[in-house]
């Protein structure tokens, strides 16, 4: 008995994994239909400056009326993020996130872009709900803690630039 319940328990993984593996694809292959295409899209750009203390710009990409990508940019004393929404069929299914950290403040006479460092989160949804969440290349646990507030805080934040966009 213990045997047959091991082996229902690894087959029951194992189609969740392969499930999830399967759906990471599709949106790769969502993504890539986005970026090769972008410049067949029509661009809508406003200004936001409630976001960030030195300003900000969200840039909506449609085709035939269907938003397919909001781009964010927001920009401050000792950073700026730039963080990229994808939809398909009105669904956000991934989301492409870069912080980039100042050695100092930007205007500051020692500012040195080198010294930048780059942060590069991805956010992979399915239905509505984030299944998988990579920082720097390492995933993060679904049990983390984070992963949740996350979750929302990026929902959060494209429902605002949808918002602002219309």
């Amino acid at each position: 008995m213990r045997t047959i319940l091991t082996a229902f328990l690894v087959l029951c993984c194992s189609a969740a994994f392969a499930q999830k593996t399967d759906v990471v694809k599709n949106i790769k292959s969502k993504y890539e239909y986005i970026e090769k295409n972008i410049s067949t899209f029509t661009k809508r750009t406003v200004d936001d400056y409630d976001a960030s203390t030195e300003g900000g710009e969200i840039n909506g990409y449609y085709k035939g009326g269907k938003l397919l990508l909001i781009v964010t940019c927001y920009y401050g004393e000792q950073g700026k993020s730039h963080t990229e929404y994808f939809f398909n069929n009105g669904a956000l299914f991934f989301v492409l996130d870069e912080t980039y950290s100042y050695n100092i403040r930007f205007y500051d006479k020692d500012f040195d872009q080198r010294k930048t460092k780059l942060e590069t989160s991805r956010f992979y949804f399915n239905d509505g709900n984030l299944i998988k969440w990579t920082r720097e290349g390492k995933e993060i646990e679904q049990i983390d803690s984070e992963f949740h507030k996350e979750e929302n805080r990026q929902l959060e934040e494209v429902k605002r630039a949808i918002k602002l966009l219309k």
